[in-house]
């Protein structure tokens, strides 16, 4: 395996094949996962710093096995999208990823990894517990939400979104990229 940046041109080699292990997400796990499934055209947009931040990782004859989208402007890399595909994951790809995109965000001198994640998804979100990200939560996670335009409100140390009537609650992450002074 091995993980390779997904720039711009990686990125339209893979959408069709990112779009369709986005879809078997989204159908294996639902809400947990996310309530919008990513298109060709999701993973093809242009953000700032996307192409400098985002993996892929690939295994032999360039299969993909898993993705981990991110950007970029200012002090916070935000990791938009992660997946694993079910037959490669507990394998370390989620790990040598997140190195790959730390590594990218502390060249690119963000200060922050920030992210959101189902609040009902108990195994992504023991995962970036167990990478040392740290749960925002009251003055911090408002903070997030609005630094980062989140259509979402703050309910208690959770994000809720409504979409056609549904409700969505997210936990949001954050690991800092920097030391701090002791």
């Amino acid at each position: 395996m091995r993980v390779t940046l997904l720039d711009r041109m990686a990125a339209q080699r893979y959408a069709p094949t990112l779009a369709a292990l986005d879809a078997a997400l989204c159908a294996e796990l639902g809400a947990a996962y996310s309530h919008l499934r990513w298109r060709e055209e999701h993973f093809l947009r242009d953000l700032p710093g996307k192409w400098a931040l985002s993996h892929v990782a690939l295994l032999a004859e360039d299969v993909v096995a898993g993705f981990w989208v991110a950007s970029g402007g200012g002090a916070d890399a935000h990791t938009h999208r992660v997946g694993v595909a079910r037959a490669h994951r507990q394998r370390g790809i989620g790990l040598a990823m997140f190195r790959a995109v730390r590594a990218a965000a502390l060249q690119r001198r963000h200060r922050r990894l920030v992210l959101t994640v189902s609040a009902t998804n108990p195994t992504a979100n023991r995962f970036y517990e167990h990478l040392g990200f740290t749960r925002l939560r009251g003055l911090a996670l408002a903070r997030f939400v609005h630094a980062h335009g989140r259509a979402g409100t703050v309910i208690g140390d959770e994000i809720e979104e409504t979409l056609d009537g549904a409700r969505y609650r997210y936990w949001a992450w954050a690991l800092d990229l920097e030391p701090t002074c002791a």
